[in-house]
């Protein structure tokens, strides 16, 4: 597998400023976050909880309690970086890793810069979820950008 295949990489721009955009990403996911087809319980009964901090656990609970973990803070640099062990799509043995990157471009705009990149992931299982993880990106981005303005 080339170095270049181990990642996957996107970006949108949305129409806030750096620190804004860091805080509906992380403190407000609950409420852009598209949960159809995109929860480990399978339902769209969730709340999702980002814990702001290195450490911090990233998972949601379904309206009967239960938590399914979904990552962990690795790196929490507000409002420039954060990145993650992620779950979703692989288990908890074998995650991949998402960095989240924000950018000022212009007083009121920030570039979101999203890569998913292979950690402890099979090389062949990853190359089989490559397609699947790039549509999830895309739908997953879009309801960000979608929903970002009004959740500020």
């Amino acid at each position: 597998m080339s170095p270049a295949s181990r990642l996957i990489q996107k970006s949108i721009k949305v129409s806030l400023r750096v620190e804004e955009a860091f805080r509906v990403w992380t403190e407000k996911i609950d409420l852009w976050w598209p949960k159809h087809g995109h929860t480990r319980s399978g339902t769209t009964a969730t709340t999702l909880v980002m814990e702001p901090w290195a450490g911090g656990r990233l998972f949601e609970r379904t309206d009967q309690g239960q938590e399914f973990a979904w990552g962990t803070v690795v790196v929490w640099e507000p409002p420039e970086r954060l990145v993650y062990t992620w779950f979703l799509g692989t288990d908890e043995a074998h995650p991949t890793e998402i960095e989240v990157r924000f950018a000022a471009e212009g007083l009121e705009t920030t570039r979101i810069v999203v890569e998913q990149r292979i950690l402890r992931l099979e090389p062949s299982h990853w190359d089989r979820r490559v397609p699947g993880f790039r549509r999830a990106w895309d739908e997953v981005l879009h309801a960000f950008q979608s929903t970002s303005e009004q959740a500020h």
